[in-house]
């Protein structure tokens, strides 16, 4: 998942930063550890409390920064000024949210005029005004920054490599949109004349509205894609592979009027296609993408996908239909391709299992206790050709549908399953090094 600050909900899809880490990421044992935090602590939740760490965590993590920044001779003072001058997205992002705080949370249409529209001098004045609390906001950034980089250079040093996530869209109310209005398609207020979503599914009758702006492509290729290659480069700085998230919206992305409710009367508009990827070529090289080609799959989207040489991806759940075309279906499985048993929007295997009608049990010909269940799932999902498979570990700790990270279509109760420090165990390690072992992807170092 994107490792963006997420919305109120927990969702890292409405951010208000594409460039930022989420600073309520920041362990407060690793603030202790550099003597910026005393022995204060959170209660450890069962389900991540987005409110508890909304304001609660980001309180500590706040208050550590403003501790460094009162300390000229703290040791992380020096880093702090150097990894300013590498990143002045954190100087954007840190003046949004000061001023956001400022002016009631309200959002960056409804500022005064020239911090609405970003007028140097404005910003300027208000900086030198509100300077520590601006100092305060990067402070927090860097401290995602600098333990991010200890988990990378950790991940390295074991022959790891971390995926992460693209979104493809930003929230309305982010420092992306503020900064770059002309960018997205807005009306002269500021308000988007169409925002993103999806049309009716399996997921949701009415389509899924998302909210977030779209883009005016048109001016986007005027500039060269400049803002989607910086992007691109900030999220190769914290993956060493990028998933692209809804790779349809780049063949063709889904336009709902702003003043409706729902998805259903949106209309289909052509994207950037193969323009934005040879221009991200062209500046930054071969790319290590694989791309989410889920849902209303065009033959634009494959002709994008396979021309571009990225694989695409098949969901063990979707691959129970008779459709002799049906891409997830295991006997249409080929190597260049990423198979999962359920992605983040998906149920667990077990928790889909257990809603699957004792006419699709026997159709499958798996029965019996749900360990066997999950077992057998697995592997179906493990022997496929495809190049390389993701295992999420709700399903390698065999867990129900009360550990589904999130329902399409819906707002409460996502996001929020959480690893408990004690859930794995050796048993666990050596389940899942068997089916590795069966299905001959365990690699050896």
């Amino acid at each position: 998942l994107p490792l963006s600050p997420t919305d109120p909900t927990g969702s890292p899809y409405s951010s208000w930063s594409a460039w930022s880490g989420n600073p309520a990421l920041v362990g407060l044992d690793w603030l202790r550890q550099h003597g910026l935090l005393d022995d204060a602590s959170l209660e450890t939740l069962d389900q991540t409390s987005y409110g508890d760490a909304l304001f609660e965590k980001m309180a500590l993590v706040r208050q550590a920064a403003e501790f460094m920044l009162a300390s000229d001779d703290h040791p992380l003072r020096s880093q702090f000024q150097r990894w300013k001058v590498k990143a002045p997205w954190a100087l954007d992002a840190a003046l949004f949210q000061t001023i956001k705080s400022h002016h009631d949370h309200t959002g960056w249409w409804q500022w005064p005029r020239g911090l609405k529209d970003c007028q140097p001098q404005a910003l300027e004045a208000f900086y030198y005004e509100h300077r520590f609390a601006v100092e305060t906001w990067r402070a927090m950034l860097f401290f995602f920054e600098e333990q991010w980089s200890e988990v990378r250079r950790y991940a390295k040093s074991r022959g790891l490599q971390i995926v992460g996530d693209l979104p493809i869209y930003v929230a309305w109310d982010s420092v992306d949109v503020w900064c770059h209005p002309e960018l997205f398609q807005l009306d002269a207020h500021g308000q988007p004349i169409q925002v993103a979503g999806c049309p009716p599914d399996a997921f949701s009758e009415l389509g899924q509205r998302w909210g977030n702006p779209v883009y005016d492509w048109a001016k986007h290729d005027e500039t060269g894609y400049a803002w989607w290659i910086e992007r691109t480069q900030r999220n190769l700085h914290l993956y060493d592979v990028i998933r692209i998230d809804h790779f349809i919206g780049f063949s063709r992305y889904y336009g709902i009027p702003f003043e409706d409710d729902d998805a259903r009367d949106g209309t289909w508009y052509p994207g950037p296609s193969f323009a934005l990827f040879e221009a991200l070529k062209a500046a930054l090289g071969a790319l290590p993408f694989w791309v989410e080609d889920l849902g209303e799959v065009d033959e634009g989207t494959i002709k994008l996908r396979d021309g571009l040489g990225l694989p695409g991806m098949a969901i063990t759940q979707f691959g129970f239909m008779d459709e002799a075309d049906n891409p997830h279906s295991l006997r249409n499985h080929h190597e260049h391709l990423v198979v999962y048993p359920g992605t983040h929007d998906n149920d667990t295997l077990l928790g889909w299992w257990q809603q699957q009608p004792e006419s699709v049990h026997h159709s499958l010909g798996i029965g019996g206790e749900p360990k066997a269940v999950v077992g057998e799932l697995l592997a179906r999902t493990l022997v496929s050709p495809a190049a390389i498979a993701v295992v999420p570990m709700q399903d390698v700790l065999g867990l129900d549908g009360s550990a589904r990270f999130n329902t399409p279509g819906t707002c409460e109760a996502n996001w929020n399953w959480r690893l408990p420090n004690d859930a794995l165990s050796a048993a666990h390690a050596e389940s899942i090094r068997a089916h590795f072992s069966e299905t001959d992807r365990l690699v050896d170092h």
